[in-house]
């Protein structure tokens, strides 16, 4: 058990705050978790407070990684899903990163499914069946017509 001693805001990101505890450095967080835990200076926190505080903040740096990642162009559930889990996020982690950006309406397959086939038409000579495997490739159901 400790207390919370300082609270600083990170030079680089400051949406991200150290955290010190007894005087020393324990860990960072993103601004959310710290205001959905109601951090603050003299807070008594534990082993299993930091815990959960830490797989919170995980969570936020996953969700942030895939915004980041649909920042260049719309993806399937499951191209996202992979990106993550290239970047060693653990599958609780992930689940519910993807929970949030669906809840969010950030993916949709059958959207993406369309927005792709649309534009392989319209920039490619690829025919459809091509594009429904390049879209099961990229783990997007192919509810498209023969257009």
């Amino acid at each position: 058990m400790g207390m919370i001693s300082k609270i600083t805001t990170q030079k680089r990101n400051t949406e991200r705050y150290n955290l010190f505890i007894n005087g020393k450095y324990a860990f960072s967080v993103d601004e959310s978790v710290l205001t959905r835990f109601q951090l603050r200076k003299g807070l008594e926190i534990d082993e299993e407070d930091i815990h959960k505080i830490q797989q919170q903040d995980d969570i936020r740096k996953a969700i942030n990684a895939a915004v980041h990642y649909l920042s260049f162009r719309m993806r399937s559930f499951k191209e996202i899903h992979d990106h993550l889990k290239e970047k060693e996020y653990e599958e609780v982690v992930i689940a519910s990163a993807m929970e949030k950006i669906q809840e969010l309406g950030y993916v949709n397959d059958l959207e993406f499914a369309i927005a792709y086939s649309n534009t392989q038409r319209a920039t490619t000579d690829k025919g459809p069946i091509r594009i429904k495997q390049e879209l099961r490739e990229r783990g997007s159901a192919t509810p498209l017509s023969n257009k």
